[in-house]
């Protein structure tokens, strides 16, 4: 593999992708204001909010991490600013021309690993919060997320240490990534209030948009040997993938459909009359993004099965095509193989599940203001070409009012990342990251993300058709108070 070559992918894992929904955004997910926001993490979120209605009008976020690759010694800033003369570390003894301000290196443990990069956008949406116990909202927005679970390990990836003449074998692994809009639904239902407590349960119906996609999958395993620097001997092969072909012509067109939904239920332990917290503990469980999304317009799928060993050579793939690279290389690689152009070609037509999980949430309030989130989010694969989500678990202490908040979430991803990061609210803008170290400067910088909300709700507290206002049983003078410390 040539250095350009190692430089752009490692540019890709850290760069490209950055440009794409934070993983769970909790800063902006957790919090009884959290309005239409915090129905992504349990569709019954929108009957905690104290307020009669809540719109979003945009939010954004970024999020990237893998345990795979790293940057010595660097931030997100330094980064950047670096991106130009970022070059190998010593030890893989690969010359470059210029001496690299900052090092790449490769994590050398013994484990399968893992690679998640996702974007969302959040378009306008709202919710309206009954007295009655009825919950209405809308939502809309674009997500995009390239997951593996498998990345095998050779060796290292430094060029050296894979010798001339070794047979090496690479166990069944699968790729897959996509983006998709959605346009969602969300109602919930809440038997009693927080105060008194009870039970509610919340759906969310989701009309999915396919845009792009693709999908890699080593079905067998495959062996090779490297012969030299730049050709190897593959001795076995059984892929199949599929990819959408005009993602680098029209990124948002629509190349299929779908659907997907999200179910949540959630428990209250109310405080009682004399208590100036809202409530003691709510407990809730969620079944996120189940669903399924159909590329059925400008999609290729190709299999490869070899029966003698072949001899692949990386000389006869250089200078792609840069408008349409994977085209390319199928082109060349069927006309040195099969001595004809599409024999690889299978059909037009593929489908990826969403990054389903389950959620299980446990908010305590310390006081009227101050509580304790806990937070586990478990993937379910539910089928081999199904984006696969983080694990997350976290615990959050936060503050909040109607006007002010912040939180300050301590998370573990995938059982194996400890991040710590910080969010604020200031009235209706809300600036967060779930991985605050990566901003400050970090030994060893293998992702990051940050997100951004900008919403409007109501100026005073009280569901819509309740007189006196929420929990005003309770204080009997929440209506007078704009907001409380």
């Amino acid at each position: 593999m040539s250095q350009l070559t190692k430089t752009f992918l490692l540019f890709l894992c850290f760069f490209v992708y950055n440009n794409v929904f934070s993983q769970e955004q909790l800063g902006l997910r957790l919090g009884n204001y959290a309005g239409i926001n915090g129905v992504t993490l349990n569709p019954t979120a929108g009957v905690n909010n104290p307020l009669g209605w809540d719109v979003n009008i945009v939010s954004a976020g970024a999020f990237f991490a893998n345990d795979y690759a790293f940057i010595r010694k660097a931030s997100v800033s330094s980064f950047f600013r670096n991106i130009m003369t970022i070059g190998p570390a010593p030890e893989t003894k690969i010359t470059v021309p210029s001496k690299p301000t900052q090092f790449y290196d490769f994590f050398n443990r013994p484990r399968d690993k893992f690679f998640s990069a996702a974007i969302f956008v959040g378009l306008p949406s709202f919710q309206l919060n009954l007295a009655s116990g009825h919950s209405f909202g809308v939502f809309m927005g674009e997500r995009s997320a390239l997951t593996t679970r498998q990345i095998p390990i050779i060796a290292d990836p430094y060029e050296q240490k894979i010798p001339l003449g070794l047979r090496y074998e690479v166990p069944p692994f699968v790729v897959s990534g996509m983006a998709w809009g959605e346009l969602g639904f969300n109602y919930a239902y809440q038997m009693g209030n927080e105060a008194e407590g009870g039970l509610s349960f919340g759906i969310n119906a989701k009309i999915l948009r396919a845009n792009q996609g693709f999908f890699l999958q080593n079905l067998t395993g495959t062996a090779f040997t490297r012969i030299t620097k730049d050709s190897a001997r593959v001795d076995a092969l059984n892929i199949r993938g599929g990819f959408t072909n005009n993602f680098m012509d029209k990124p948002l067109s629509n190349n299929g459909s779908g659907f997907g939904f999200d179910i949540g239920a959630q428990f209250v332990l109310g405080s009682g009359e004399s208590d100036e917290r809202p409530y003691l503990f709510r407990v809730g469980a969620s079944l996120l993004d189940l669903g399924h999304v159909n590329f059925t317009k400008n999609t290729e799928v190709h299999a490869v099965k070899l029966t003698e060993p072949l001899k692949v050579d990386t000389k006869d793939y250089k200078n792609l095509d840069p408008d349409h690279p994977e085209e390319d290389i199928l082109r060349r690689f069927n006309q040195s193989m099969y001595g004809k152009a599409d024999s690889t070609f299978q059909g037009n037509y593929f489908g990826l599940g969403l990054p389903t999980a389950l959620s299980l949430q446990a908010d305590f309030a310390v006081t009227e203001n101050f509580f304790v989130n806990g937070l586990l989010i478990q993937r379910l694969q539910m089928s081999d070409f199904a984006l696969s989500r983080d694990n997350v678990l976290a615990v959050t202490p936060r503050f909040e009012s109607q006007w002010l908040g912040a939180s300050l979430p301590l998370s573990i991803l995938n059982y194996s990342q400890v991040r710590l990061g910080f969010a604020a609210r200031l009235a209706f803008l809300t600036i967060g990251t779930d991985h605050l170290m990566s901003f400050l400067g970090q030994k060893e910088l293998s992702g990051s993300d940050i997100y951004i909300a900008l919403k409007i709700n109501a100026f005073s507290i009280g569901k819509l058709g309740e007189s006196g206002g929420f929990w005003a049983s309770k204080t009997g003078r929440r209506n007078a108070k704009c907001y409380r410390f």
